[in-house]
């Protein structure tokens, strides 16, 4: 039996990770609310859902190229490596919006 897979939802505006119940980013504050906000909530094609965590920069560089090849606007966030928080970040990690996500999971594979 299939796992049941757990998206990660990032806010648009600054990449911090968020809930699907968020109002707003907790970390940015841009407003999520459609009743008082032009922005689209966190289950639109407005937000960001991580694809991949990656051991390496030169992989997730890669998948990212092959995706803008195919049309999929990706976002790459690496940190450093070298900081205190290295222990607790797998590595680098690549986003898609959520329409895309089905079509770059498969283009990864």
């Amino acid at each position: 039996m299939a796992d049941k897979e757990e998206f990660v939802y990032c806010c648009s505006e600054c990449g911090a990770e968020i809930l699907p119940s968020d109002k707003s980013c907790p970390n940015c504050g841009i407003d999520f609310d459609p009743d008082t906000s032009d922005t689209a909530g966190p289950l639109s094609e407005e937000y960001t859902i991580l694809l991949h965590v990656y051991d390496n920069l030169i992989a997730a560089q890669s998948d990212k190229e092959l995706l803008e090849a195919n049309g999929i606007h990706s976002i790459l966030k690496a940190q450093n490596w070298n900081s205190i928080f290295a222990p607790v970040i797998k590595g680098p990690q690549l986003f898609v919006l959520a329409p895309d996500y089905q079509k770059a999971k498969e283009l990864i594979s």
